[in-house]
Formats: structure tokens, sequence, C-alpha cells
């Protein structure tokens, strides 16, 4: 009888923090899921995939392949019956493939078929190094590939490998360090990723490297404590790709003010979609195409005027200044009943520890709004939103004084 996902989950913990030797798990194959007629299908196999990364890598660590290399051929074959995404690239096919290249390489097969597949999966998904399902999506891959780095660099990457390997592999590192890069360029001083994409808290190894840096569908600027993301996506629908449209991420050191909405959980998701999926969860200007079914196929492309904004980073890098074109509503963090006019018929408010003037032509303060956004794994927090309407707009966000 084939395993519950839960059972999956917990032997791949256990196992991958060595709390039971992987013999234990013997046979193999009986992790895997149901069969139906000639495959084995399942919504959601991403553990069934790094549980075989985790066996292939401890044999391989182990070193002791006879013992089991029948139950590792059975398992192998009946993995290779186990439905992949594919060719819709994902990250669950790029996980799928790195589990069947494990077993490959543990058991040296020269199947060239599998590593080029993986290379054409991560590439499609990778583009141009912004991962396009979103941030914590590229960490489930990398981890990924962490594991089965040694392994992968003993089979694939070793001198007299046949060179379709070696290729297909060299390309796979390749793309796999550009993720790593955007990574870290989209994380705040203590390496906590902006949320792009379905996702929640994730963390990498923090970066000082500073400047500009442009991808298709963002731009980072890396200035003094500041980091600002300003999406303007080009590429088309990915699964779990949020469009963002033009709205700006923002940290200074190591708090967020703007870090996106994510997910907590599948189970969160769709027990209230219309909570999570509506287009307003986030903090770009508001569209009349902000429809909750179509919504995540909205773009906004940087050379559109309509929906350009621009931002600067003053030369004291106490603050920034956004400045949208002709009429918008936009949206900000922050209580309205804290919204305060000045002489100059600005709106003046505090959030944290960021202070905010608005400035422009026919300003209004419109009701009020809410945003959630995922924390950690299966937990959020509510976002109050302050909605301003106006033209040719100016946002001043400025550090208070600790």
């Amino acid at each position: 009888m084939a395993k519950t996902t839960a059972e999956v989950n917990e032997a791949y913990h256990h196992l991958s923090r060595k709390e039971v030797p992987f013999n234990h798990l013997v046979p193999f194959s009986q992790w895997l899921p149901r069969k139906y007629i000639n495959w084995r299908i399942h919504w959601n196999a991403i553990w069934h995939h790094r549980l075989a990364m985790e066996i292939a890598c401890q044999v391989s660590e182990a070193g002791d392949y006879h013992t089991f290399q029948g139950g590792l051929e059975d398992y192998w074959r009946s993995y290779k019956k186990l439905y992949s995404t594919m060719p819709f690239c994902s990250n669950k096919s790029i996980s799928h493939y790195v589990g069947q290249c494990a077993l490959d390489a543990v058991l040296w097969k020269n199947d060239e078929k599998n590593i080029i597949i993986l290379d054409k999966a991560l590439k499609t998904v990778t583009k141009d190094g912004a991962f396009n399902e979103g941030g914590h999506y590229s960490k489930y891959v990398t981890d990924c590939f962490d594991r089965v780095e040694n392994l992968f660099d003993g089979w694939y990457g070793k001198e007299d490998s046949p060179d379709a390997l070696k290729e297909s592999y060299k390309s796979i590192k390749e793309n796999v360090a550009k993720v790593k890069r955007w990574q870290q360029l989209i994380s705040d001083s203590d390496g906590v990723m902006a949320v792009i994409g379905d996702g929640w808290y994730e963390k990498v190894e923090p970066t000082n490297e500073q400047g500009l840096f442009k991808y298709d569908d963002m731009t980072i600027n890396r200035q003094g404590p500041w980091l600002t993301i300003q999406n303007h996506r080009v590429n088309g629908f990915a699964l779990h790709q949020h469009p963002h449209c033009n709205e700006i991420l923002i940290a200074h050191e190591n708090d967020w003010l703007v870090k996106g909405s994510g997910m907590p959980s599948y189970k969160h998701v769709m027990k209230k979609p219309f909570k999570w999926r509506r287009p307003r969860n986030h903090f770009f200007t508001e569209s009349k195409w902000d429809w909750w079914w179509i919504w995540r196929s909205r773009k906004s492309s940087p050379n559109d005027s309509r929906a350009a904004r621009t931002l600067k980073i003053d030369e004291g890098t106490n603050s920034i200044v956004i400045s949208e074109t002709n009429k918008k509503i936009i949206r900000w963090p922050g209580e309205r009943n804290n919204v305060k006019r000045d002489d100059n018929n600005s709106l003046i408010w505090s959030y944290g520890k960021f202070s905010f003037k608005v400035e422009g032509i026919n300003i209004q303060l419109m009701t009020s709004d809410c945003a959630y956004a995922a924390t950690t794994y299966r937990n959020e927090q509510q976002i109050p939103v302050i909605r301003i309407s106006g033209e040719n707009l100016i946002t001043r966000i400025t550090v208070n004084d600790k």
C-alpha cells in the first residue's frame, strides 16, 4: 500500500536529519506514489523527489552500493514511471529530474536524456537569474541542487563522463549560480529574501554587494542601507508567480517595509482564495483590471508611461522618493486614522520606523483597505493599507530618527 504524503514527508525529514539509517526505508519503492496502469501519479510529489535525492546521496556517502543495488535498481525503475509536470517546466519538474538524475548517478547510469531534460527545465524557469516562480520556489530548487552537488560532481562532472552529460551539468551549475546571486540581491542585510511569488520567510547568505541590477522582470537597487525592487513584469504567466506589476518592494537594513504578500500554505490559500489571490494584497498602483481571476496575467512594462513609477534614493541614504505619472491610486502601509495634512495639503503619517509624505495634484484620501502577508509557514499578518488618489503623486519615505 502506498504511503501518504505525510508519511513520505516524515520519512524524508527523519532521514535527512540522520535520525534513521537509510536501510530502514527498504524496500525503497514503497515510498513512491500509487501506480495507475503504467504511471505513478501524485499532484505534488516534491517529498517523493526529495526522498529519492536523500536516499541516493546517503547510499553514495556510505559507499555501500552492492548491498542495496537490487533494491536501488527496483527503485530506479519504479521512479521512472513517476509522472512529471513536463513539458510544463516548474519547480516540481526540476526536483523530479534532480531525483531521477541522483538515482542515475548512484547507479552509474549514463542516461543522457534525464540530465538534458533537467538542464532544459532549469534554464526555462531560471530565465536571466530572476527565477520565474519567485523566491520561495527558487530556494527549494537551489536546496535540492545543494544536496546532490557532491554526488553530481562525482558522476556528471568527472572527466571521463560523456560530453552530453558534462555539458548539461556545466549549464546547470551556471544557472544555479545565477539564481543564488539573484536570491542574495533581493535579500535584506540579514539575508531575508523579498517574498516574490507564492511563499513565505526564506533566508540566504547575506551580501554586501551594492549597485543597480537589471532583470527582465525587475530592477534591484542596493544603495547604502536601502534595498528596493521595482517590479515591471515582462515574462508570461508562471504557476507560482504573482504579477507584482509596478509594485516596489522596500527594505532598510534588516527592516522590511514592503516585502510582498506570498502565501502561508496551500491549505490556507485553497481555503480562502478570495483573500489570498485578490490583486490588492499588493502595493502596486490600482487598475481597472484588478479582478481576482485575471490579475495574475497583468503586466507592467517599465517603458509604459501610464504605469511607470520612478524611484530615487537621496544622497544621504535617509529617504527614498517614488514619483508617479498621470492620475493614480496608490497604496502604502499605514493606519488611515493616523494620516494628517500639512500646510501644503500633503498627506503625512508614520508606520513602524518609516515616515511618509505624499504630495500631488487633486490629492485625496480614499477608503482604507488591508493586505495579508505570509510571515512563516502557516503564519500570516494583516497589514493596514492607506489608499491615495491624485495626479503626479510624489511619495517620500524617510527613516525616523532612532
